[in-house]
């Protein structure tokens, strides 16, 4: 898909579903550490935003991971290492971003209904 974008949308830029990511997250670092309110709260502060600059966001992140020992954590690095394509403060600047949101908001209404 993203090469296809690439290719027939000059302009676009392909970006992967936060909502997604983040809803792996606690079978990636197991549910004690997810339900850690810091580190849920933290992470949270530093993902779901537009307001902060990508410097901001780097520095925060590289506190959460060595705050949580989290720096060998292979599937964080690894989801990190592409946080231009899915993380806001890489994106901020960029006309008409917010259109991303209308997926999180049909996938989380998915999401409940499915759980009821």
């Amino acid at each position: 898909m993203k090469r296809a974008i690439e290719d027939v949308f000059l302009i676009a830029r392909h970006r992967l579903c936060m909502w997604h990511i983040m809803d792996k997250l606690s079978g990636k670092v197991g549910s004690g550490l997810y339900n850690t309110i810091d580190f849920k709260t933290r992470l949270c502060d530093i993902v779901w935003t537009d307001l902060i600059t990508h410097e901001l966001f780097e520095k925060e992140l590289a506190s959460i991971m060595n705050d949580f020992q989290l720096n060998d954590h292979d599937w964080l690095k690894d989801i990190f290492h592409i946080r231009e394509s899915w993380i806001p403060a890489y994106y901020r600047e960029e006309t008409m971003y917010g259109l991303m949101r209308t997926s999180f908001r049909s996938e989380s209404e998915n999401h409940f209904t499915a759980s009821l």
